[in-house]
Order: C-alpha cells, then structure tokens, then sequence
C-alpha cells in the first residue's frame, strides 16, 4: 500500500467529512492525493459492525500455475482481506 493511500486511510478515519467525500467521490479524492488509477473506477466501502465487505480480485491467468501456487495465491488474497480486520478486532 502507497503512502497516500495510507494516509487516505487514515485521515478518513479521523475526519468525517473527508470519509464522506472519499465514499461520495474516491476517483477525486484519490486523483488529489496523487493515486493514479488511470481508465479504473473506484468504489470505496465501508465495514462495520454490522456488514462486511468481500473483494473478489480479478481472476489470474491461471493456466501456467500448479495447484500448489494457486492454494498459496488464494490464501494470500485471503490473508490481505482478514488481516486488517483481525488486528483491529484484537486492540
């Protein structure tokens, strides 16, 4: 994760009217804080306490990949959408 889009995170925590611009309109707020994302849209959601959210990443190509490398690709897709989460709900 780049800088900014760490600091993205961080100040939508802090500041609600930023959180509320970011999830009204994330292509400007990234384009301002100098996240390219070229052709992409964007969509920025938000977990709580109540609802969470599932990525589904975009699917690799995988036809030169053994079983064994897409078991450790999944798990790693896994582990980068629980991980945050987990440290949180631990503090």
């Amino acid at each position: 994760m780049s800088d900014s889009t760490k600091e993205i995170v961080l100040r939508a925590w802090t500041d609600p009217e930023f959180k509320s611009r970011l999830l009204k309109d994330p292509s400007k707020v990234f384009e301002e804080h100098g996240v390219s994302l070229g052709e992409k849209s964007v969509k920025v959601l938000e977990n709580t306490s109540d609802v969470a959210h599932f990525v589904l990443p975009e699917s690799p190509d995988l036809s030169s990949i053994s079983d064994k490398d897409i078991g450790q690709l999944i798990d790693s897709v896994l582990a980068a959408q629980l991980v945050l989460p987990t440290i949180l709900d631990a503090g």
